[in-house]
């Protein structure tokens, strides 16, 4: 299910979460990939993450 919501986000996001949680890298070396501060790459994690969760309450009805 993440994969296939993964691949819904702009690529962008999809990049960043992906150096984030699946390479291990900081805010930091995540945002440097993609020519962002580490400050906006954390704004920009979050923005996703939260997105991720919207689609996983409208795909589950809001049930646990």
């Amino acid at each position: 299910w993440v994969r296939a919501r993964l691949a819904e986000l702009p690529h962008e996001d999809g990049s960043l979460l992906r150096a984030r949680f699946v390479q291990g890298h900081s805010l930091e070396q995540a945002g440097q990939h993609a020519g962002l501060t580490g400050n906006a790459a954390h704004g920009r994690v979050r923005r996703a993450l939260r997105r991720l969760k919207d689609l996983g309450k409208e795909t589950h009805d809001g049930r646990p």
